[in-house]
């Protein structure tokens, strides 16, 4: 799948796909945004951002992703109580193709 990260909507920079949220207090939240791009030349179905951890929540994800057309993500995280160290976590990608 191609699938790409942004720092901007123009698809200039990209990023990595670890996100560091640094450290957040409990009671509160951070929340970064970036962008994706499907560089593939079909849509992708069922399309789905994944992260390993309960507590962040994702935003803006479309159900089908269309090739070329940027799309503005953000993440949000807020600390469980237990929680009292940084948060870096992997962003990846899931969906299909389909061919006719």
């Amino acid at each position: 799948m191609a699938v790409e990260f942004y720092e901007d909507k123009s698809c200039k920079k990209k990023i990595e796909k670890i996100i560091d949220f640094g450290v957040v207090e409990v009671g509160n939240k951070k929340e970064i945004s970036f962008y994706i791009k499907n560089d593939g030349i079909y849509s992708i179905h069922e399309f789905k951002l994944i992260v390993d951890y309960k507590e962040i929540t994702i935003h803006g994800t479309p159900p089908v992703l269309q090739p070329n057309k940027p799309v503005e993500i953000t993440i949000v995280w807020k600390p469980l109580l237990s929680r009292k160290e940084a948060l870096k976590t992997e962003i990846s990608a899931q969906g299909y193709y389909i061919v006719r």
